[in-house]
């Protein structure tokens, strides 16, 4: 038992730890956006070189931080307490990331007072069930924001295959074809 009670803690400061770095990203992001000269616009090439990852990937790690810290700070206040993993942050981000603002809170309010215990399918699943529950008129709020809602479009999965997805105006019409 004492083992498991390190390894638990371990993952605490873990994810503490990558609270701070997003802090750090967004308190990064803040400062160079009050430069007037065009640094801004190298700010993921020097962060990546710094960091020893490709420009995107550290163009992508300040997105994500700023959008957790933005959009979800109950997620981001959950990481740096030590209750979620970094990868349970990641997904409620992206799950509620086409949400309206007011939508977002009231979903992870919904998944994360469980969401340290249950294990990646059931969070997706928990905050797919609260965005259904949450935003009813979703699915047709998004059909509408398509230039052709006739078009089919090319999709990845969650099994990372890819999908067509053919979409058609109105609600629960969308049908995936593999």
């Amino acid at each position: 038992q004492v083992m498991v009670d390190s390894l638990v803690a371990r993952q605490r400061a873990m994810s503490f730890l990558h609270a701070q770095q997003t802090r750090d990203l967004i308190e990064l992001a803040a400062t160079v956006a009050e430069v007037p000269d065009d640094s801004r616009e190298f700010l993921g090439c020097e962060l990546g070189l710094a960091l020893g990852v490709a420009d995107s990937t550290a163009s992508g790690y300040l997105t994500e931080a700023i959008d957790l810290a933005t959009r979800c700070p109950a997620t981001l206040a959950a990481l740096e307490a030590g209750d979620i993993t970094a990868a349970k942050a990641a997904t409620i981000r992206r799950g509620t990331q086409d949400l309206p603002d007011d939508i977002t809170p009231v979903v992870e309010a919904d998944v994360l007072p469980t969401a340290g215990r249950c294990t990646m399918p059931e969070l997706r699943n928990r905050i797919a069930r609260s965005v259904i529950r949450r935003d009813p008129d979703g699915a047709d709020r998004d059909s509408t924001r398509r230039r052709d809602p006739h078009i089919a479009h090319r999709d990845r999965g969650r099994d990372r295959r890819a999908l067509l997805l053919r979409v058609v105006p109105g609600r629960h019409a969308g049908a995936r074809l593999r």
